[in-house]
């Protein structure tokens, strides 16, 4: 996954409302790259397809369970291959 399209999703997720911030998904090689200052790695080729993990903080007023189905129809929208499967996780609410 390139950096641009790295960021395309990150700017996806944080147009959704209800969501504050994204974080990367936990994983060592993850967490190394991050602390390094290398983009996230937001999208995992599988042995059926891709993955995509988000991680997400949600504002406290909202129904975060809302939001987080918000931010998968909007990655599918953006990245509407037939194997995909996305997956998030609510990190924080604030």
């Amino acid at each position: 996954m390139s950096a641009l399209e790295s960021g395309r999703f990150t700017e996806v997720i944080l147009g959704v409302d209800g969501v504050v911030d994204t974080f990367p998904p936990p994983s060592i090689p993850r967490l190394i790259a991050a602390a390094t200052g290398d983009v996230e790695k937001a999208i995992v080729p599988t042995n059926d397809g891709l993955r995509i993990d988000a991680r997400i903080a949600t504002k406290i007023d909202g129904r975060s369970a809302d939001s987080a189905r918000a931010v998968a129809d909007a990655l599918l929208a953006e990245h509407p291959a037939p194997d995909v499967e996305i997956r998030i996780q609510i990190a924080r609410i604030h």
